[in-house]
């Protein structure tokens, strides 16, 4: 069952789906949705098989799961709706947890500034 279903239609139309190992814009063994390390914790390589699109969307689940999710709910101290942490979600699976921890996105929004 996919949980982010808003999130995944944004990650795939932003990252695209690839079935076969490519290199990302810098470089980066990618498969799937832009995953770049299987569940197990191997990296993807450009020798890696090629997946199926049900293979892809649960390598992305698992990260949003075991990272991304986990990630967001730390460094976030305000409340947001699910549209938030959906949107949230396909932010930091782009950029990464560590660019996350340290945007101004994160700073706006744990700041006591309206939201729109």
């Amino acid at each position: 069952m996919i949980k982010y279903t808003k999130a995944l239609r944004i990650i795939e139309d932003r990252e695209g789906l690839f079935l076969k190992p490519y290199l990302d814009p810098v470089k980066i063994p990618s498969i799937g949705l832009g995953t770049i390390r299987y569940p197990n914790g191997k990296a993807v390589t450009m020798q890696d098989k090629p997946i199926t699109k049900e293979q892809a969307y649960e390598y992305c689940e698992h990260h949003i799961d075991n990272d991304v999710v986990p990630s967001i709910k730390r460094l976030v101290k305000v409340e947001i709706n699910q549209n938030e942490l959906e949107a949230l979600i396909s932010f930091v699976y782009n950029i990464g947890q560590g660019n996350f921890g340290s945007s101004t996105m994160l700073k706006l929004l744990n700041s006591d500034a309206p939201r729109i």
